[in-house]
Parts: C-alpha cells; sequence; structure tokens
C-alpha cells in the first residue's frame, strides 16, 4: 500500500555517481591513475572536491591535458575502464535503499539521469538490485560524460512529467543545471564529488544525507527559505 506524498512532488529523478553511489575516493583514485600514467601533477584529494566539474573535457584541461596533441578520446576509455573495475567495490551511499523504498511507499515516482554510460549504469544498478525503484534508467551512449541536458529533457518527455511535480536530486552544480534548464526542482547533497562550498554556490536547499530528502519532501518550503 502507498501513503499520499505531503509535499508538492511525483516524481524524483536521481543523479547516481556521488549521488546514490558512494564513488568519490574511487573516481579520485582513478583520475590519480590518469593523471599518473600521463605525467601529470598529482593533485590533493581536497582539491579535487574544490575543482571537479562539468564538462569533463573543460575540467581536464585544467588539470593541463592538451587535447590538440593528446587524445581525449583514449583518456574517456582509460578512465571508463579503470572505474568499471572499482564500481563494483563501491557501495551505495547509507540510507539509499531505505530512502528510495520510502519514497517508492510515497507513491512518488523515480528514475535515474547519469551522465555515465547507459551500459555500465544498467549493469552497476543491477548489481546492487535497485532497478525496480525507478520507472527509467537513463544515461549516455558515449564515455565522454560532457553533461545530461539532451537526456534529461527525454527522459521528462517521456515520462510526461510535470516540472512543478518533479525534483532532481543531485551532487553537483552541474545537476543545478541540468535541473535549471528542465524548469524543474533542485537539492543537492553533499558529500559527494563537489565540496559543500561549491554547491552553496547554486542557491538551492544542500542536504547531508540522503535521509535528509524524505524530510524535504515533506516540507521543501521550509528549507527553501534557508537556502
Amino acid at each position: 500500500m502507498t501513503t499520499e506524498s505531503t509535499g508538492p512532488y511525483r516524481h524524483i529523478i536521481w543523479d547516481w555517481n556521488g549521488t546514490l553511489i558512494d564513488d568519490t575516493q574511487a573516481c579520485y583514485e582513478v583520475l590519480s591513475t590518469i593523471l599518473r600514467e600521463a605525467n601529470k601533477a598529482p593533485i590533493p584529494y581536497e582539491t579535487y572536491l574544490q575543482e571537479f566539474d562539468f564538462p569533463i573535457i573543460a575540467y581536464y584541461e585544467r588539470l593541463g591535458f592538451d587535447f590538440s596533441v593528446e587524445s581525449y578520446d583514449d583518456i574517456a576509455a582509460d578512465y571508463i575502464a579503470l572505474y568499471a573495475d572499482r564500481q563494483f567495490r563501491c557501495s551505495l551511499r547509507e540510507s539509499a535503499v531505505h530512502v528510495l523504498a520510502s519514497i517508492q511507499k510515497l507513491g512518488i515516482g523515480q528514475s535515474v539521469l547519469s551522465a555515465y554510460n547507459q551500459t555500465y549504469l544498467d549493469q552497476i544498478i543491477t548489481f546492487f538490485d535497485i532497478r525496480h525503484y525507478f520507472a527509467k534508467v537513463v544515461g549516455r551512449g558515449d564515455h565522454y560524460a560532457s553533461g545530461k541536458v539532451t537526456e534529461g529533457r527525454t527522459l521528462v518527455q517521456e515520462l510526461r512529467l510535470a516540472p512543478n511535480e518533479t525534483l532532481l536530486v543531485g551532487d553537483t552544480t552541474h545537476d543545478c543545471e541540468v535541473a535549471r534548464a528542465l524548469d524543474i526542482d533542485c537539492l543537492l547533497i553533499s558529500g559527494g564529488h563537489q565540496c559543500p562550498e561549491k554547491l552553496q554556490a547554486c542557491g538551492v536547499p544542500i542536504m547531508t544525507s540522503l535521509r535528509s530528502v524524505l524530510d524535504y519532501l515533506r516540507a521543501p518550503a521550509e528549507f527553501r527559505e534557508t537556502a
């Protein structure tokens, strides 16, 4: 039996990396390997959280890559190969299954929108046995992680989502950019791929845990006032 939601939202669009899966350390380790193999200067973990951003190609250029002489295709493929091996050693973020199940019981629909490759995204979501919580799981058809606005618009159209009843939950400023492009609300979770100070520039509510999403869904106006 489902329980009616007390808030305005009828569908939650979840980001994947850093939001539902706790893979920030794994991604940092992969990046460190890529930098080392390319003879680039390493960066501290704290710097990663401060500077990580989309599109990924521009982020790599700030790290010292020159794609007029280096192959971004090769680097992107190497990254995915290294990450694909590590992702199965990651865990879901604390309380992720509880939160997904609770939202489902509220009668609120859910989907995943990610810049991660579709094939690998399907594999890891199946691995964690959480596919049944989502109406759709949407990734990209390539390895470039250049963004997900186009995919987001398609998702909204296919599910016939009402923008004023839809919430995007993510862990980066790009998630906020996507939400604004789709004309939907955004909620950010700290502890992912960007530091809280970077997230605060978005001017949207920021939660410290996935469990807090449930509180937000019950009374979003209270949190918007403090954002």
